[in-house]
């Protein structure tokens, strides 16, 4: 029994260190001592008081905030400005292919061109080869300053009216 092995120093001394609280007390004082001797001499203790005062996750946490607002209103402003040049695109387009119907509208022949012919003509269906009422023709008469006082009408009047003279009025 000349050896005392290992285990039962490792157990003795932990029964040391357990029990007697002076001895804990100095190995922690020790321990504190030198961490903060290190710390400081390093400068990570300079390091934390700059910035102890933004690693608080109150601020932490509010920055985060502001920061994830910031980043999300930049996006709704892209998307805001890319909806308005697509409205003023689409406008644009709208107003281009306006200009150019009329543009076709006007080269096109005065039989072709949609639209009124003649006063009271009106369109029936639309598109190529739409069929339009016959023109109407407006009463007019050809009389003279005689014929005017005595009533009587004029060969052209009683053609355009029908045939019915001065009674077809």
């Amino acid at each position: 029994m000349d050896k005392v092995p290992i285990s039962i120093g490792i157990i003795v001394v932990s029964l040391v260190i357990a029990f007697y609280s002076f001895l804990r007390a100095s190995i922690w004082s020790l321990y504190t001592y030198i961490a903060t001797w290190l710390a400081v001499h390093t400068g990570l203790y300079g390091i934390w008081l700059d910035y102890s005062d933004e690693w608080k996750s109150t601020k932490l946490m509010r920055k985060t905030e502001e920061e994830v607002i910031m980043l999300k209103e930049i996006v709704r402003s892209a998307r805001r400005r890319k909806r308005a040049e697509r409205h003023r695109d689409r406008q644009k387009d709208e107003a281009e292919k306006a200009n150019n119907a009329q543009a076709a509208d006007s080269k096109k022949s005065w039989w072709r061109r949609p639209g009124k012919l003649w006063p009271g003509d009106e369109e029936k269906g639309s598109g190529k080869g739409a069929v339009r009422s016959e023109p109407k023709v407006e009463k007019f008469a050809l009389r003279s300053q005689d014929e005017q006082s005595n009533g009587q009408a004029t060969h052209a009047e009683t053609e355009l009216e029908g045939g019915g003279g001065a009674k077809g009025r």
